[in-house]
């Protein structure tokens, strides 16, 4: 197998990602000030998929991966900030909406506990509706999307080394 090196820092890649993240903001501030900036996301999504992919790919080529510990990493990177983030939403929501809300937003905090946000909110909302504005924890489609990608690549990466 190829050796592949791992990729330490690219400020190319930095100034994406910040253009995708203010591209996102703003689009979330008001709609009409950058209309398609939830294009940011899917820049985002790329990003991460080249950055996880290398870092895989280097380790697989020396060696050195090992999968449970690859989990543990991003689950401990992820999973701090989004619990945290959880319990302050429910704070907020218990002050500001409606009983109905505090519910639907609740169940999908669970969800995306699970990292199967995306799943949920696929099954009752649709993103650009008026009432998706209603739904603090809406936007953890995107973790969930993220983290299960760094789930199943990983895995499809290690079994196709073993296939040759």
């Amino acid at each position: 197998m190829q050796k592949i090196t791992r990729i330490k820092y690219r400020s190319d890649i930095q100034i994406l990602r910040a253009l995708a993240v203010i591209a996102v903001i703003l689009f979330h501030i008001d709609k009409s000030i950058f209309k398609y900036g939830y294009i940011g996301v899917d820049i985002f999504f790329v990003i991460s998929g080249f950055v996880i992919s290398n870092l895989i790919y280097s380790k697989l080529s020396k060696n050195e991966f090992r999968l449970k510990e690859f989990i543990f990493m991003r689950f401990k990177r992820i999973i701090p900030a989004l619990v945290s983030y959880l319990l302050f939403v429910q704070i907020v929501l218990f002050f500001n909406v409606d009983h109905q809300n505090v519910i639907q937003n609740t169940k999908t905090s669970l969800y995306s506990i699970l990292l199967l946000a995306n799943v949920h909110i696929s099954q009752y909302m649709e993103y650009f509706t008026v009432d998706s504005s209603k739904n603090l924890v809406i936007n953890l489609w995107s973790l969930s999307v993220e983290e299960q990608f760094y789930i199943i690549f990983p895995l499809i990466a290690v079994l196709l080394r073993k296939i040759r």
